[in-house]
């Protein structure tokens, strides 16, 4: 009993000696980075309507009618109607104050999502401008972000492996297995979407509805990845 007790402690001696000799083997830690820019493809706009007198009269254009201009400009320019949503509507208050004073002016905002800024343009030139207080960009977004983020990880991996090659050879070393891989979460640099809370760039960019050509700065993203390999 005496000599199996001793084989069995011999054994234990020689795995643990084995274990921390190979948990002390050498081994590499590096970071691998990569960016791209993108641009914008989905933008949301900010359109806000009021009530106006026809020029030397006392014919009111109604909100109503400045409602059903929009959405007719809006279907012209090929944009679905379930794109315009209401962002304010005219409230009691306002209502009030057009039966107690006649020149009162009523308002409406409005959030189109757009496809293309460009079209703005066809949309706001096919209307009054009288009836248009004022047009701003809310917020806009890319449709592929997620697809875009999960190339940068897998670029910037294969970036951190390709730092390891080198630097290890150039110590006549080898390079092995990858034991760690995690990724350096850094702040956003792409603000989401205002009204989602899943990721988009945000911009309050206020304008007139006769300078609504807006082209969209380029945005850099960037993915970091940690690794730790094995050196033979």
């Amino acid at each position: 009993m005496k000599k199996i007790i001793a084989m069995l402690l011999a054994g234990t001696v020689v795995l643990a000696s084995s274990c921390s000799e190979k948990s002390t083997k050498e081994r590499i830690e590096v970071i691998g980075s990569a960016e791209t820019e993108v641009t914008p493809d989905i933008v949301y706009v900010g359109i806000s309507l009021r009530e106006y007198f026809v020029t030397g009269t006392k014919q009111r254009v109604s909100i109503e009618i400045l409602e059903q201009k929009l959405q007719a400009s809006i279907k012209a320019a090929g944009i679905d109607s379930k794109n315009l949503l209401i962002n304010n509507v005219a409230s009691y208050q306002e209502y009030y104050k057009r039966s107690r004073d006649p020149q009162f002016m009523a308002g409406k905002q409005y959030r189109l999502k757009l496809p293309d800024v460009k079209k703005l343009d066809a949309i706001l030139s096919s209307m009054d401008p009288q009836g248009i207080q004022y047009t701003q960009i809310e917020g806009y977004d890319y449709s592929n972000l997620d697809t875009i983020k999960k190339n940068l990880k897998i670029k910037a991996l294969k970036a951190a492996r390709d730092k390891a090659l080198y630097l290890t050879g150039s110590i006549d070393k080898k390079l092995g297995e990858a034991i760690e891989i995690s990724e350096i979460v850094e702040p956003e640099n792409m603000n989401r979407r205002m009204d989602a809370g899943n990721g988009s760039l945000y911009e309050t960019v206020e304008q007139s509805a006769a300078t609504s050509n807006v082209d969209f700065k380029t945005v850099k993203l960037s993915s970091k990845m940690r690794a730790v390999f094995r050196m033979e």
